[in-house]
């Protein structure tokens, strides 16, 4: 099937150029042939009816018309190969593409292999171009040794006015080689105050922008600069992450809750549940340490503490483990009808009349 790929890619280009340099090779092959009709000794007889300026002006168009000629040769060589390489690569992506989609169909796993391979193909073909281009300009005679070094695409980009699309371009560079999400996921864009910017999934990954669809289906384009500057959130991640997935160790869980202080005769009551239930639930380690006590006396309520650890099963399912004590712990409070506390103001307006001040008379 490469293969196939490959001669499907040769054929797009050929249509075109190929008699486009036939064409070219022909018009070269008739100023050559002019040429060495004019240099022939044969003609000598005849020169005198031509001037001999005109025969030297003659020739020099005819040598200017080969050399722009065999330049167009060379442009129309290094574009086919760009061309070919192109589609080459579009075919190949489509191709694996469609595979990835038959073994979804399938129910196979597919290991994401398309959101990897879409916005390297975009890398992969501004890099085609780049290199055609810098070629084109070497045809005709432009030294691009310069441009080939770091100080000299900076003087360029500047002479330009081009800062920003070069800062644009290395930035989504960085995007495809730190790879903080990829085509399908979804992302959430802050800036570095903690603002949310944009909440969506990520739909295509160019050199110049990063296309996110929000979650009312309108797509956005974002400069790859600003997503440098900003903090990426990637709630795609957290399913398939291999740490959260592989953690092993034990997670502390401490948390506290506040009740009235006319319950103050039941927490040593509540707080003995809470260590039975602890006592009895397997995702505690009982191997360190846990339990339940009076916490502080603070200002409007009575604080319960609570401690424990997580057993290795139950690390990579912590926030399943932390909502489940939190509602049990609700359940303990209720169950010895007890309130938790909440800040309250009491106003009390004193009655004159009440107070035995004398009335006025």
């Amino acid at each position: 099937m490469i293969i196939e790929t490959g001669i499907s890619a040769f054929a797009q280009p050929a249509k075109l150029l190929v008699p486009l340099t036939a064409f070219v090779h022909s018009l070269r092959i008739i100023s050559l042939s002019m040429q060495i009709f004019f240099n022939d000794g044969h003609l000598q007889a005849a020169s005198h009816h031509i001037s001999m300026s005109m025969m030297s002006r003659f020739m020099g168009l005819l040598q200017r018309l080969d050399a722009s000629l065999l330049d167009m040769a060379q442009i129309a060589v290094v574009v086919f190969t760009v061309w070919f390489l192109i589609a080459w690569k579009e075919n190949l992506v489509d191709l694996f593409v469609r595979l990835e989609k038959k073994k979804r169909d399938l129910g196979m796993s597919t290991g994401g292999l398309e959101r990897v391979l879409l916005p390297m193909s975009s890398l992969l073909g501004w890099g085609l171009v780049t290199i055609g281009a810098l070629m084109v300009l070497h045809v005709f005679g432009l030294n691009i040794q310069p441009l080939l070094t770091i100080g000299g695409v900076g003087g360029v980009a500047i002479g330009f006015g081009a800062q920003s699309v070069t800062s644009n371009a290395i930035s989504g560079i960085n995007l495809f080689l730190t790879r903080p999400f990829v085509v399908g996921d979804r992302v959430e864009l802050k800036t570095t105050g903690g603002g949310t910017v944009l909440t969506g999934f990520v739909e295509r990954i160019d050199v110049m922008r990063t296309i996110v669809r929000t979650d009312k289906g309108v797509p956005v384009a974002v400069p790859n600069r600003s997503i440098t500057e900003m903090i990426v959130s990637n709630e795609s991640r957290l399913g398939r992450s291999n740490v959260a997935a592989n953690f092993k160790d034990p997670r502390q869980f401490t948390t506290s809750i506040g009740v009235r202080y006319e319950d103050l005769p039941k927490v040593k009551a509540i707080t003995a549940d809470i260590k039975a239930f602890l006592d009895q639930h397997p995702g505690v380690d009982k191997k360190l340490p846990y339990g339940s006590g009076l916490g502080s006396l603070q200002d409007w309520s009575v604080q319960i503490g609570l401690m424990a650890h997580t057993t290795p099963s139950q690390s990579s399912n912590f926030s399943g483990f932390s909502s489940d004590v939190m509602w049990k712990l609700v359940e303990i409070v209720e169950k010895h009808g007890a309130e938790f506390a909440y800040p309250t103001q009491v106003n009390i307006h004193q009655n004159p009349q009440m107070s035995g001040a004398p009335a006025a008379g």
